[in-house]
């Protein structure tokens, strides 16, 4: 190998098996590229054995990339992108990319070994999906409890990862949100922009403000998502992040800069939230829906601690507080809510939710799916499927995210 080095094409190579145990003379002589190439060696039986091994493996790898990827997304351009994306892993160009709505019958009776879907859309078309030899399904959304809530048994048996993770744009998206809320909220932009269409000049109305540096937050949720939240608010200058969780480390501290007051994060642990929930001036929740999470304002009485004027901001799921509760608190104390998510979606016309006046509703939109972000966290766990054979952010049935 190593003297015919020049002489050979590495580019797409995906593996080296060596055909000694020892193999210090790659190690010692091996050029750079060779170092970004993985290299597994023989041993534990005979050479011939250990040959027909690594012949049998590249066999089974070359067969296991001549597969189907079902694709059931709305997601603009998703499967147009993936098509160019998964070539660069592929072998011999052996992998099919397969669109759910190119309304080929056929196709759809045929083996989907991966299925990349929009949680509801798997759920609706559940019944004309061919599921025996899938060996992992891949969700487009960062929350799956509807699949979860709605999946049949046989989904229950095929791993299920979700998008989403540090390097994702989820995070900032929600992050960008709640940030611009809290922001809006206390300049009164809404109010502005009602007067500018009555014509109304109103200068005092608009100086009863806060600075970032005088509020305090709390965020009930600590995952990818709640954590990007934090820190954001923090470099941004909230004087008072506080994030709950249910294990708190036990110097309360940020890791990231624990030295530092003005960048600390604080804990709070679960059951404490009701006597902490009453100092701040923000409350956003970012929680899955779990059997833990849902209904936990009702079952706590939450919204009967927050203090007056606070402002409730849901980004999470809209099932951890049912809408009795969330209107009739609304309507008696004064509070606000800041709303992307809600008990039933759409949010029934009817609801009064709609025509409270301190009730801010947005229509599911805090964060996107967005392509790229989609295909990146798609190829990362296909990349450890492959070579690792294993997944990384694997949905538990049983927690509910």
């Amino acid at each position: 190998l190593i003297d015919s080095f020049d002489s050979i094409n590495f580019e797409n190579t995906k593996w080296i098996h060596s055909t000694w145990a020892g193999n210090d003379k790659i190690i010692k002589n091996g050029q750079e590229k060779l170092r970004t190439i993985p290299l597994t060696r023989s041993g534990n039986c005979n050479i011939h054995t250990s040959l027909l091994y690594s012949l049998f493996s590249i066999f089974i790898l070359y067969l296991f990339f001549n597969m189907n990827v079902l694709v059931i997304s709305t997601i603009p351009n998703l499967v147009k992108k993936l098509e160019i994306e998964i070539l660069k892993f592929s072998l011999e160009n052996r992998f099919n990319v397969i669109d759910y709505f190119s309304n080929d019958n056929d196709v759809l009776n045929n083996s989907n070994d991966i299925i990349i879907a929009d949680p509801s859309l798997l759920i609706d078309s559940f019944d004309s999906i061919n599921f025996e030899n899938t060996k992992w399904i891949h969700s487009t959304w960062a929350g799956n409890d509807k699949i979860i809530k709605n999946g049949q048994e046989k989904l229950r048996t095929i791993p299920l990862t979700r998008s989403g993770g540090s390097y994702s744009k989820m995070g900032d998206f929600m992050s960008e949100y709640v940030l611009s809320q809290i922001i809006g909220h206390q300049r009164k932009y809404l109010e502005m922009y009602d007067n500018q269409k009555k014509n109304i000049w109103n200068q005092n109305l608009y100086k009863q403000y806060k600075s970032l540096s005088d509020l305090s937050v709390m965020i009930l949720g600590y995952g990818a998502i709640g954590s990007k939240i934090a820190t954001v608010l923090k470099l941004n200058g909230v004087k008072n992040v506080t994030v709950v969780r249910k294990n708190v480390p036990e110097d309360n501290n940020n890791d990231e800069d624990e030295n530092e007051e003005n960048n600390k994060i604080n804990f709070c642990k679960v059951d404490n939230i009701n006597e902490e929930i009453k100092d701040f001036d923000y409350v956003v929740n970012v929680l899955p829906s779990t059997n833990e999470t849902r209904y936990l304002f009702d079952k706590k009485k939450l919204l009967d601690d927050f203090k007056e004027d606070s402002v409730f901001i849901n980004v999470g799921r809209g099932d951890i507080v049912s809408s009795d509760y969330l209107i009739d608190s609304l309507k008696e104390r004064s509070l606000y809510a800041v709303l992307d998510v809600f008990e039933q979606e759409p949010l029934n016309e009817d609801s009064e939710l709609w025509s409270l006046n301190n009730c801010i509703i947005t229509p599911h939109v805090s964060c996107i799916s967005d392509c790229d972000d989609i295909i990146q966290s798609f190829l990362n766990e296909y990349k450890s499927f492959i070579f690792e054979k294993k997944l990384v952010n694997v949905v538990d049935w049983n927690k509910g995210y």
